[in-house]
């Protein structure tokens, strides 16, 4: 399951997960162009479209988790990324920063890592565990729409707020965390 399953790239498009496919549809002509998913890949986990609505992020399940962007107006692939430390299969969550510079994914049981890379170059940045259990359920990820350096994280029993700094992903004071954990669906 798709958490966010539609995504807005303009006013008449809308951006959604179809089968194995991407369907941009746009309202006003209605016409269809399709994205193909990546092989060997078993479904779509998440999707992002970037703030300057030129690129989408696209994550699908396998044995370690994909993520393809494409360029929205040509179609084209621009970059696969994957994350060689997780053992997860997928991600859950996918965010682009507010300068669409940085994509930020993250991945599923049972390591339940975020990672985040300067996309175009394929570069990691910083990743970092946000559960605190296997059994812990991560459901959205997101930049702050202001600063590329403040993150929030929100799952079952999860709200986590972090910095980016140097390469590294530091937790901040929050408090969230003092109240009983609670079930955060979104922020």
């Amino acid at each position: 399951d798709v958490r966010e399953p539609v995504a807005y790239v303009d006013e008449q498009t809308v951006l959604y997960p179809a089968g194995h496919n991407t369907c941009i549809f746009n309202l006003e002509q209605r016409i269809q162009r399709f994205l193909p998913g990546t092989d060997k890949t078993e479904e779509i986990t998440a999707i992002a479209v970037s703030p300057n609505k030129k690129f989408v992020a696209v994550a699908e399940k396998s044995d370690k988790g994909v993520i393809t962007v494409f360029d929205l107006h040509s179609l084209k692939r621009r970059r696969l990324l994957t994350s060689t430390d997780s053992h997860s299969k997928e991600f859950v969550s996918l965010a682009f920063s507010p300068d669409s510079k940085l994509l930020m994914a993250q991945g599923g049981a049972p390591d339940w890592c975020l990672t985040i890379w300067t996309w175009e170059k394929a570069k990691f940045m910083a990743a970092v565990k946000t559960a605190a259990t296997p059994n812990s359920v991560i459901y959205q990820c997101s930049f702050s729409p202001t600063d590329n350096n403040l993150i929030t994280v929100t799952g079952n029993g999860v709200f986590k707020q972090l910095k980016l700094v140097d390469s590294n992903l530091k937790l901040l004071p929050n408090a969230l965390n003092k109240r009983e954990p609670q079930n955060y669906q979104c922020h």
